[in-house]
């Protein structure tokens, strides 16, 4: 088993590359964010894989509307729709508000968060690509030292693997909402977004006018969803 994990990891190179290209988005971050970057690119976000009955459908579309409607008001400038995590890269990033402008269905992202728990990777290949990524950013001498990523391990119980958040700092320098789901459910419904990250923009074809045209939307939406589904639980605990 430990080989068949090893065999289907990426190149040294592929990861090191997909490193580079964090470190390129993400200059600011701490020691926490690696850990948890390349967490979700493994396991992807456990926390809410687990199956959502219809009943827990509405509360989550009225979260992402809600996010949605604060970030349009907010004028966010990110275009990218996705972004790989991690070194495995079996789950990626998606940010709402490009995909939403793009006149994507919210429901969709729901639906495949509910089925991302089916494609979560390996223990043994996590704490591999682990070792690599601080041996990695060890050598670079760009502020982390050995032993502060060992006190890091000692201080979360590197051992058992705990699924982290991002750290405060990583937070606030990038805020954009986003949902995590699984790569191939994803590229399986939106075979166009698969070239993006190479220079693809689909986002370079919406116009800035649309962009008033969605905040009226998403009010429209919002409303709907408080009239038709959330208000059906009013009174219980979602």
């Amino acid at each position: 088993m430990i080989q068949k994990e090893i065999d289907e990891n990426r190149t040294r190179e592929e990861k090191i590359r997909s490193l580079d290209e964090f470190l390129t988005w993400h200059p600011k971050l701490e020691i926490q964010d690696f850990y948890k970057w390349l967490y979700f690119g493994e396991f992807g976000e456990i926390a809410v894989q687990e199956f959502y009955s219809e009943r827990k459908n509405a509360p989550t579309l009225h979260s992402m509307l809600q996010e949605l409607q604060n970030e349009l008001e907010s004028e966010s400038l990110r275009t990218r729709v996705w972004e790989p995590l991690g070194f495995s890269q079996r789950y990626i990033k998606v940010y709402l508000t490009p995909y939403f402008k793009l006149e994507y269905p919210l429901m969709r992202i729901v639906n495949l968060m509910q089925r991302s728990s089916a494609f979560q990777g390996y223990r043994m290949r996590f704490k591999l690509d682990w070792i690599l990524l601080k041996d990695e950013i060890v050598s670079r001498n760009i502020g982390f030292t050995k032993q502060e990523f060992i006190n890091f391990e000692d201080r979360i119980q590197f051992h058992q693997l705990p699924e982290l958040d991002f750290s405060d700092t990583f937070k606030k320098e990038y805020p954009a909402s986003n949902r995590i789901v699984a790569a191939k459910l994803f590229f399986e419904y939106f075979p166009e977004f698969a070239q993006e990250n190479k220079g693809f923009r689909l986002f370079d074809d919406v116009l800035p006018s649309s962009v008033e045209k969605k905040e009226d939307e998403l009010e429209i939406l919002a409303a709907e969803e408080d009239e038709k589904s959330y208000s059906r639980w009013e009174g219980e605990a979602l």
